[in-house]
């Protein structure tokens, strides 16, 4: 599950992406997951990344990693995924959370048959279902926060 997620993730932040983008998900069963926008090294083109989860009470150890910028998604590219959905395999969906209404793109990994909401937020997951052990875990976006340049 993580190792999707995480792969995920680095392919997504939104905007330009920016330091301080932060996005904190939780499960039904009170399993959690963050990631934030630590840093950004603009002699390597990188961003730090600290991920942090928290899995059947037990509050695992951050992962820290330097991602390239290269390689994160864009408002660009979540526009491109929100009009071409349907192209993509994916069909649109709105979702309606506490702190807003989100109009998403659901794709799913055909392999994994995990699936994953984009939209407009931080990092570009608003909803996401994964694999966690032998089961199909839902992680819903509870807050975020869009970093400052």
């Amino acid at each position: 599950m993580k190792s999707l997620f995480l792969l995920f993730l680095s392919f997504s932040a939104m905007a330009t992406p920016l330091v301080g983008d932060y996005v904190y998900y939780e499960s039904d069963d009170g399993d959690s997951e963050s990631a934030e926008l630590v840093s950004f090294d603009s002699s390597k083109n990188q961003f730090q990344v600290k991920y942090t989860n928290k899995f059947s009470g037990v509050v695992l150890p951050d992962v820290v990693r330097m991602e390239d910028a290269k390689d994160m998604i864009n408002d660009e590219k979540i526009e491109y995924l929100l009009a071409h959905c349907e192209e993509l395999n994916g069909h649109k969906e709105d979702i309606s959370l506490s702190m807003g209404n989100f109009e998403t793109c659901l794709l799913t990994d055909m392999d994994s048959k995990e699936t994953f909401n984009i939209g407009r937020v931080p990092f570009g997951v608003v909803q996401m279902e994964v694999k966690a052990k032998d089961t199909i875990k839902k992680f819903i976006l509870q807050k975020f926060k869009s970093g400052t340049k």
